[in-house]
């Protein structure tokens, strides 16, 4: 008992003791510990915001102690908020509070928050507005919950950095929330237009901003509209940074979105609007979208998350990523995450990134919300390696790999909804030089496609399922038909399709690859033919036609795109056929190789917004173009499929036929493939 007794004493601090030491042993420790914790534990205290106006410039000064009171209208003065305090903005302050990091200790933590529930009339400033946060240290802890009524936003601080650093932001929103968070129908967490700013006049700001003087969108997630855009850059499994702004020629580029990351322990409850669109100021050079990162063990309602281009035109999309650690995205929150680039037909800015992570998917996602996508301004990834193990590319959402990249399909489900070889639309690009590539064997039911001397390298592939491998149109790149001395303009090459395997390939016959009527435009010459390259184009006789008539390229390593139709007018001229160059071990070839010519333009042309490099929808093929090339070395070639380089019939003048090689070294048979090069 001498044990018990002197805790007893320590815990006491009287002599009498004899009370204490009658007790069960398990009853002291219990009763010293309740002491502890009570003497260490400040009890909680509700803190109502109140925006002092006889403060003058400290009126908004979330440190002010007189900006705050324990009771609406006790105006006590209980000073700023600490780590056991419970926030409430939410009576009829005249000046909203700003949180600003600079002038805190940190890390600066609040008990829970509760903004802009009452619903009274009047009570309609209940805005938080959080300045010089960031995502590392200059953050918002909240021990408990955080509810933003029917009346209440949060948002930061405009960005007003000159940098064109990635991670240069002044200002950015990062709330780690270790209870819940509910945003209620009419709650806002709102930084549309709060990235980075144009820097003075019409010169645009931040890693991806547009270019000066010619009045193009800002990028992020997804390029800026084409022809002088900015550019791509940040995680897209982590996004952490704002959107860039349009650069003008007058009153300048819209401002970029800014940036949200929300880490919730518990549930999200959201049917409000989490936002961070790019901003709009001259027409066709928005700012970008920005950023949408949240994190939380289960999210139910029906709210919207979007981080769009802005609305005028030519800012790119920005990056939402989702994470559900303890159930799946509802599809009423799925529904209504965008992260799409600017609208406006002809200032298209490209699709943002969305990357969701739950108990059924790891995903990232485009999503182009059926604007038409075009490889002027797509979802790119540049400068590094990339690896995802679900890739969903959705109503026109066009992914690029470009200069200095590579995607490791390895292990990746790639789908793409919607694409046909008549109706190319949502689909994998391999641009600039940029790489895909796998090991072991990629079964392809997508479409992949290639872009100004993109590869596509790997062990095996297997093409099935209605899988497609093409290469893009002249008609998408807006690349107009050249010549040199007599030489066709398929000397140029343009797109080709480059597929080098070290395994096998495999066209299933529901697979096809795919080139007919991607080699080069027709050309309005005022005289007519049909396009020449293999085999020569017919022609009326008339002289002083240049190319036309011509034949060009190689006959054993053919690797040109065939010529265009002549035509008196341009709609009427037909379009060459694409490249093949294929190299693999073997190649089983049950379904179709295509690289013809095409006198309609049944593909991107045929949707609202895209014509060719004349700005027409071609409507006949009158004078139609010239077959392609396809060029395949590999051990083996077997199977009962067809390889195609026709030039297509024409109402008035053909084009003359393709040319086609097959080099085999390891077998003297085609087995049962049959080859067509005709004019």
């Amino acid at each position: 008992m001498k044990k018990q007794t002197e805790i007893a004493n320590s815990v006491s601090g009287v002599g009498d003791t004899a009370h204490l030491c009658r007790r069960p042993l398990f009853t002291v420790y219990f009763s010293l510990l309740t002491v502890l914790l009570l003497a260490g534990t400040a009890q909680a205290v509700t803190k109502y915001w109140i925006g002092d106006a006889a403060l003058g410039a400290q009126r908004q000064v979330w440190t002010n102690a007189n900006n705050w009171e324990s009771s609406p209208g006790l105006a006590d003065n209980v000073g700023k908020p600490g780590s056991s305090d419970d926030v409430i903005i939410d009576h009829n302050s005249t000046n909203a509070p700003l949180l600003d990091f600079n002038i805190l200790t940190l890390p600066y933590t609040i008990n829970s928050l509760t903004i802009g529930t009452n619903t009274a009339a009047g009570y309609t400033n209940s805005t938080l507005t959080i300045t010089n946060g960031n995502v590392s240290d200059k953050i918002l802890n909240v021990n408990g919950d955080v509810t933003i009524g029917a009346t209440g936003t949060v948002t930061h601080a405009a960005d007003w950095s000159q940098s064109s650093t990635v991670g240069s932001e002044s200002n950015r929103l990062c709330m780690v929330i270790s209870g819940n968070l509910t945003v209620a129908s009419g709650g806002k967490i709102n930084v549309d237009g709060m990235g980075y700013k144009r820097i003075d006049g019409w010169i645009g700001a931040g890693p991806g901003k547009g270019i000066l003087n010619i009045g193009k969108g800002g990028g992020h997630g997804g390029e800026g509209n084409s022809g002088g855009g900015g550019t791509t850059y940040g995680s897209i499994t982590n996004p952490v940074n704002s959107g860039s702004s349009g650069s003008g020629t007058g009153t300048g580029g819209g401002p970029g979105g800014g940036t949200v990351v929300l880490r919730v322990t518990g549930s999200v409850t959201h049917n409000g609007v989490i936002t961070a669109n790019g901003g709009v100021n001259q027409a066709n050079c928005d700012g970008a979208g920005g950023t949408i990162n949240l994190t939380a063990a289960s999210i139910s309602g029906g709210g919207s998350i979007t981080a769009q281009g802005g609305s005028s035109g030519g800012g790119g999309g920005g990056r939402i990523a989702v994470r559900i650690t303890g159930g799946t995205v509802p599809s009423s929150i799925y529904n209504n995450i965008s992260a799409i680039g600017s609208t406006t037909a002809g200032f298209l800015g490209g699709a943002g990134t969305i990357y969701i992570v739950d108990a059924q998917q790891t995903n990232l996602i485009v999503d182009n919300k059926d604007n038409n996508g075009t490889i002027y301004a797509t979802t790119l990834l540049r400068d590094g390696s990339y690896q995802f193990p679900g890739i969903v590319l959705t109503n026109n959402g066009v992914l690029a790999v470009g200069t200095n990249a590579t995607l490791d399909l390895t292990g990746c489900t790639l789908v793409t909804a919607g694409s046909t070889t008549n109706q190319l639309t949502s689909r994998l690009v391999a641009r600039d030089y940029g790489q895909l590539t796998w090991s072991g064997t990629f079964t392809d039911s997508a479409v992949i496609s290639c872009y100004s001397n993109g590869t596509i390298t790997g062990g095996s592939l297997i093409i099935t399922n209605g899988g497609i491998l093409t290469h893009e149109s002249p008609g998408t790149l807006g690349k107009t038909r050249v010549s040199l001395d007599g030489v066709g303009a398929g000397a140029y090459g343009f797109n080709r399709i480059y597929l080098t395997l070290s395994g096998d390939l495999t066209v299933a016959n529901n697979g096809t690859i795919w080139a007919k009527g991607m080699g080069c435009n027709g050309y309005y010459s005022g005289s007519v033919g049909g396009g020449s390259h293999g085999g020569q184009g017919a022609t009326n006789g008339a002289t002083g036609l240049g190319t036309l008539g011509r034949t060009y390229g190689s006959i054993t390593n053919p690797v040109m795109v065939g010529d265009g139709g002549y035509g008196g007018s341009v709609q009427y001229c037909g379009v060459g056929g694409g490249a093949v160059i294929i190299r693999a071990a073997n190649v089983t070839l049950n379904g179709l190789i295509n690289a013809g010519s095409e006198g309609v333009k049944t593909q991107e042309w045929s949707k609202a917004g895209y014509t060719d490099y004349y700005g027409i929808n071609r409507f006949t093929g009158q004078d139609t173009g010239a077959g392609g090339s396809v060029n395949i070395l590999a051990g083996t070639l077997q199977g009962t499929g067809q390889i195609v380089a026709d030039g297509e019939t024409g109402t008035s003048y053909s084009g003359g036929g393709g040319r086609i090689a097959v080099v085999l070294t390891n077998a003297a048979t085609f087995g049962s493939v049959t080859m067509s090069a005709v004019g």
